[in-house]
C-alpha cells in the first residue's frame, strides 16, 4: 500500500523524482515479481485524477490491471 506519511505529489522538487502506487501483481507480473506491480492507469480522467484530486480519490486508483491484458514481450538485443 501507498506509505502517505512519504507522499506528496504536489510538491514534486525535480524531474528526476517521481511518484507511483503499487498493487498487487496480475498473473503476467507475478511471474515476474510476484509481491507487486505499478498501478496502470487506462483512462484519460483517470490521469487526471492521479494529477489533481484528493488522495482519497488516488487510492481508488490502486487496483491490477485483469490477468490477460498485459503481453510480455522480449527486450530487443540492442538492450541487452
Amino acid at each position: 500500500m501507498l506509505d502517505l506519511s512519504v507522499c506528496d505529489r504536489r510538491r514534486v522538487e525535480s524531474l528526476s523524482e517521481r511518484e507511483f502506487l503499487t498493487t498487487e501483481a496480475n498473473r503476467e507480473v507475478g511471474a515476474i515479481h510476484p509481491k507487486a506491480m505499478p498501478v496502470i492507469l487506462t483512462q484519460p480522467d483517470e490521469l487526471g485524477a492521479w494529477m489533481n484530486a484528493p488522495m482519497v480519490e488516488v487510492l481508488r486508483l490502486q487496483w491490477r490491471l485483469p490477468d490477460d491484458l498485459l503481453t510480455r514481450v522480449e527486450a530487443p538485443r540492442s538492450l541487452e
